[in-house]
């Protein structure tokens, strides 16, 4: 959901710059509303908003926001919201008024992910969030530049931090220049003096904060335009994160079952009606995800032999049902969260990590031409096989669910 704030023709690159705003409540959604405005303002000011497309996000989710970004392209990040002092970032909780908690580690599975595999051109991102310095700086190993908050700000000092910054970027400033800038705005403002210290660059090594990010954008733009390979993983590179997904769901798959067998002998599980309709929706929504992944093992083996446009259609149409089926049994998966949690609070957290990754990887299948180098038909046999071991793997999900919601009902 977002709302395309500038799109504009120039022939100068533009810099794709990605709002992300965790909005709960009528006052977050108004500070967000403010924010961009004020951003936008600031772009138009300086006469660069032809050098701008910035989208406005106004509610981030968990299992949406990994493929927002790989689906948007952005060389910004800018997260408006909330950070806590044990290192997470408050994100919407689907279908609820509440925020999720989203973890450290978490943020580097996901923007590791983005950036090594899937090529995403992430070049900077500001967490415009209490306490977010130690994620800025873990984010920098990927990221050549991060911005975090070290303590609270308040959101009219957050918003001033926002307008310099980008006014800075829209003049031309390096990206050091840029953030000094973002500082001299809280600065200017009485009531935000005491927090001007709070903004912190972190750069990854090697990186020059001296650049200017207009140059840079520009000129990674055209050594993209001029590239023969296609961005993105190639096809050994997808197997090997195909088969460690395979790896993750089997360990994943165990833990479960652990779980599960000891909820029903150590302690006596009661559930109500509405938690085990939680279990059966599930189920069913498992179910759909099996019998789209009972099919993709020959329809890429079919590819293989034919080697037709038609065919490859036909193996994307179906990557594309598996990954729609996939994020269906991920928001179940949170909706019956808790029974998981009784002995390994982590699980959940692993589990989302894990069905983030394979969406991911499903992207850069989806993306890709109809393979045609023997070493990508030889990559494509291994992923048909590899799915077959999955398949079976799901299997065990569902008849541990099954075994569960039987002796709940008893």
């Amino acid at each position: 959901m977002g709302e395309e704030l500038y799109l504009t023709m120039s022939h100068d690159p533009q810099i794709r710059m990605l709002l992300l705003a965790a909005n709960p409540s009528d006052e977050e959604a108004n500070r967000a509303a403010s924010e961009q405005q004020a951003i936008q303002d600031a772009i138009r000011e300086e006469g660069k908003k032809d050098r701008f497309n910035l989208r406005l996000i106004t509610e981030v989710y968990l299992d949406r926001f990994a493929e927002t970004l790989a689906a948007e392209q952005p060389h910004v990040v800018h997260f408006s919201g909330h950070g806590t002092e044990d290192d997470y970032l408050l994100f919407v909780r689907k279908d609820a008024e509440t925020s999720h908690p989203v973890s450290l580690a978490t943020l580097q599975m996901v923007f590791q992910t983005l950036i090594e595999q899937l090529h995403v051109p992430i070049q900077l991102v500001v967490l415009n969030a209490c306490f977010s310095i130690d994620i800025a700086r873990a984010l920098s190993r990927w990221v050549p530049f991060t911005v975090g908050m070290k303590g609270k700000i308040p959101v009219s000092a957050a918003i001033a931090f926002g307008v310099g910054l980008y006014r800075g970027i829209a003049m031309g400033k390096s990206i050091h220049e840029a953030v000094e800038f973002g500082k001299l705005k809280i600065a200017m403002r009485a009531e935000s003096l005491p927090y001007k210290d709070e903004p912190e660059l972190c750069v990854q090594p090697g990186a020059d904060s001296g650049v200017r990010l207009l140059d840079w954008v520009a000129e990674a733009e055209q050594l993209a335009e001029s590239s023969i390979e296609p961005i993105g993983m190639s096809l050994t590179e997808l197997v090997a994160q195909i088969r460690k997904m395979g790896l993750a769901t089997m360990k994943l798959t165990g833990g479960i079952e652990k779980v599960l067998q000891s909820g029903s002998t150590d302690t006596k599980l009661t559930l109500s009606s509405e938690d085990r309709k939680a279990l059966r929706q599930l189920l069913s929504e498992m179910n759909i995800l099996s019998a789209s992944q009972r099919s993709i093992p020959g329809t890429i083996r079919g590819y293989v032999e034919a080697r037709t446009e038609e065919r490859w259609q036909t193996v994307k149409w179906l990557i594309k049902d598996i990954h729609d089926a996939l994020q269906r049994v991920l928001e179940q998966f949170h909706a019956s969260a808790w029974m998981f949690t009784i002995e390994e609070p982590e699980i959940v957290q692993m589990v989302t990590v894990m069905f983030q990754q394979r969406c991911l990887v499903l992207d850069g299948l989806i993306a890709r031409p109809a393979p045609r180098k023997s070493d990508d038909l030889k990559a494509l046999s291994e992923i048909a096989d590899i799915y077959q071991e999955l398949i079976d793997q799901l299997q065990s999900h569902r008849r541990s669910l099954t075994d569960l919601l039987m002796r709940s009902s008893q």
